[in-house]
C-alpha cells in the first residue's frame, strides 16, 4: 500500500490504494442505485449534485457530479473530504443520526479547533433544527457558493447526505427555497430508490 520513497525518507500512497477506492465505487449498491440518477438530476437542473458519508468527524464525498466543471471554484471529487461542522453535508448528517453520536461529533468539533465556538455550534443546531422542520439545511461556507443538503436514511445502510449546490450566487432565502424544493423532490427519488434494493 505505500512505496519507499528514499530520496524524501518518507513513504507515499501506493497505486493499489487506487485499486480499493475503484472496487468500492464498483461494488456500492448506494452508487450502482444513485449515480445514473445524480447525473441526470444535475443536468436537468443544471446544478451540481453530491452524495456523502462520514469519515469519523469528516465528510466523504462519495460522488460529486458538477453541472459545468469548468467554472467550479474548486474540483470536488469522489474521496475529498470536506469539515462536518462547516458543510450542507456534515450538518444534514448529523441531523440523520441519533443524539448519542451527534454528542460525540460535537465533542470532537470542541477538540479539534479553538474556531468551534459557540457561535460556530450554534449554527450548527439551527441547521438541524432546519433539516427537522424543512428536511434540507442551506449554507454558504464559502463566498459565492450555496449548498442545500438533507440526510438519506434506509434501514440497513449508513447515514448518507445527499446535497445540491450552486456556485457564483448571492445566497437568499429565496434561492434556499427553490432549491430546497429541488432537493427535497429528488431526496423523495432516491430514498425509493434505495428501499428497492
Amino acid at each position: 500500500m505505500l512505496d519507499d520513497v528514499r530520496s524524501e525518507r518518507a513513504y507515499r500512497l501506493a497505486a493499489a490504494v487506487i485499486s480499493f477506492g475503484h472496487a468500492m465505487r464498483v461494488s456500492s449498491p448506494v452508487l450502482n442505485a444513485l449515480g445514473r440518477m445524480m447525473r441526470a438530476e444535475s443536468m436537468r437542473r443544471r446544478i451540481n449534485v453530491g452524495l456523502a458519508t462520514a469519515d469519523r468527524s469528516m465528510m466523504v464525498y462519495l460522488e460529486s457530479v458538477r453541472f459545468d466543471p469548468r467554472v467550479a471554484l474548486r474540483n470536488v471529487v469522489a474521496g475529498q473530504q470536506v469539515p462536518m461542522e462547516l458543510t450542507s453535508l456534515g450538518r444534514a448528517y448529523l441531523a440523520g443520526i441519533t443524539e448519542q453520536e451527534r454528542a460525540r461529533l460535537f465533542a470532537t468539533f470542541k477538540r479539534r479547533s479553538a474556531g468551534a465556538t459557540q457561535s460556530l455550534l450554534a449554527e450548527v443546531q439551527r441547521s438541524i433544527r432546519s433539516v427537522k422542520r424543512d428536511g434540507y439545511c442551506a449554507v454558504s461556507w464559502q463566498r459565492g457558493v450555496l449548498a442545500v443538503a438533507t440526510p438519506i436514511v434506509v434501514k440497513g445502510l449508513p447515514v448518507y447526505a445527499l446535497n445540491m449546490s450552486t456556485q457564483n450566487v448571492q445566497p437568499t432565502a429565496r434561492l434556499s427555497a427553490e432549491m430546497g424544493a429541488y432537493l427535497m423532490v429528488f431526496a423523495k427519488r432516491c430514498n425509493e430508490a434505495l428501499a428497492g434494493e
